[in-house]
């Protein structure tokens, strides 16, 4: 297999780079993702709303001192028991979703390609996502036990010298051990960052071959990355502060409210306050668009951030010339054919 050279600019721009070539199949992909997320979310919500309204009676109770700690225990329990069978539930179907989307995206990243009608599906490169995350799951684990061990050696050793007069010397093994530590776990997040877009992209599991295939290139893969981070720190500072200011504006009279307020008032006032303010048509729609703003630029960022192990996935395949074809939208799909199907 013969790999393309590294093109560290198109590595850090390669999400743009195939949102121009299909800005279509970006855009149902979130939003779909948003719909999903955003379903589910209120789902979630109409569900648990008996917990969460007895959650806040109860902390309304706790406020005036009415109950003491083993009481306020037991009535959690009470008001969260019937909801653990959705809670176990929720946790697999999260899994699955999850999973889902990041198949979509790295189809997309990868090979171009948009699943027609509902871009998310659970089929081989789902599964196989699942057995690449349980390896990273695997290492994360192995990685905190060894940063226990060396920590625990680490300690021994530094007393050992301290004990001998040694006071520099332990701090400089610290300062070491964690140099040692932190570039170890370096070396592993870029080594091993393609292997989920390899997954998909190849259509067979990969993992240690990651390791292959950013041989030559890690500093170009440690800078993309690198780069592409600061700028999705960008994106979210300018987002939180615009949804900030959103935010600020619509509650505004609920905070001059609270402002006037000397503590003395009934627990159960302020919750009305709030309960009012979230119930308003300005509180609804300020915390939607305050949703969407905010998710849709996760989602963005979580592309982006995609994006730079599925351009070393490309540029490692012996057939990388096709990934850059654009990606194809079937005749059948929401948001209508390709112009090459079209």
């Amino acid at each position: 297999m013969t790999a393309k050279p590294f093109d560290l600019g198109a590595a850090i721009l390669h999400f743009f780079n195939c949102l121009s070539r299909n800005p279509r199949g970006a855009i149902w992909i979130g939003i779909c993702q948003l719909a999903l997320v955003g379903g589910l979310t209120i789902a979630s919500f109409f569900i648990l709303w008996p917990a969460i309204s007895g959650l806040f009676e109860l902390a309304i109770a706790d406020a005036n001192g009415t109950l003491d700690e083993s009481e306020a225990f037991s009535r959690v329990l009470g008001i969260l028991g019937p909801f653990f069978g959705f809670f176990a539930l929720s946790v697999p179907f999260g899994i699955m979703v999850s999973l889902a989307v990041q198949g979509a995206w790295l189809r997309y990243l990868t090979k171009g390609e948009v699943k027609p009608v509902i871009p998310f599906r659970f089929g081989g490169d789902e599964v196989r996502l699942f057995g690449v995350n349980i390896m990273y799951l695997i290492l994360i684990l192995a990685g905190y036990a060894g940063i226990i061990l060396v920590a625990v050696f680490a300690g021994v050793g530094g007393a050992l010298v301290g004990a001998d007069g040694g006071g520099g010397a332990a701090v400089l093994l610290g300062i070491l051990v964690f140099i040692g530590v932190f570039g170890a776990i370096l070396v592993l997040s870029v080594k091993l960052a393609s292997a989920p877009a390899m997954t998909v992209r190849e259509g067979q599991f990969r993992f240690f071959e990651s390791w292959t295939a950013t041989k030559g290139v890690f500093w170009q893969m440690l800078v993309a990355y690198l780069a592409v981070w600061v700028m999705m720190m960008v994106v979210s500072s300018v987002i939180g502060i615009v949804t900030q200011m959103v935010l600020l504006g619509a509650f505004m009279p609920l905070l001059e409210q609270l402002n006037t307020m000397d503590g003395s008032e009934d627990p159960q006032v302020v919750f009305d306050m709030f309960g009012a303010a979230l119930n308003s048509t300005t509180g609804r729609i300020s915390l939607i668009a305050a949703f969407l703003v905010s998710y849709g630029s996760q989602i963005v960022m979580e592309a982006m951030w995609h994006s730079v192990g599925a351009y070393n996935a490309i540029r490692n395949d012996d057939d990388a010339s096709a990934a850059t074809d654009p990606s194809h939208l079937d005749k059948g799909h929401p948001l209508g054919a390709s112009p090459s199907e079209g």
